[in-house]
């Protein structure tokens, strides 16, 4: 049997919170986002994280979350995964991320 310390290494992270981004959600609302609301949600997102000076925030695209809102997108927050959220198409991205608490 491998040593631990060989088989398993723990480095440190550039981030202090992911969020889970349902790729297929996305993918069915055809963007949706933004300001001609063609984008994806975690471009959008990403985006207004950097205009906010928040670089310590990792997204994450998903395949499937097994939600599947009608004209939304799920999210979930990786220090908070009881807690689901569903943003709107057409949602403001700055409104999305305060729902957070980002």
């Amino acid at each position: 049997m491998a040593s631990p310390s060989k088989s398993i290494r723990e480095i440190p992270a550039k981030w202090d919170e992911i969020l889970l981004v349902c790729r297929k959600c996305g993918k069915k609302l055809h963007g949706g986002f933004g300001d001609d609301g063609t984008a994806r949600l975690d471009k959008v997102l990403r985006k207004t994280l950097k205009q906010r000076g928040r670089k310590t925030v990792k997204i994450v695209p998903v395949a499937c979350l097994d939600i599947c809102p009608k004209n939304a997108v799920t999210v979930i927050k990786a220090s908070a995964p009881s807690r689901i959220h569903l943003v709107a198409s057409g949602s403001d991205a700055s409104e999305a991320l305060d729902a957070l608490d980002l």
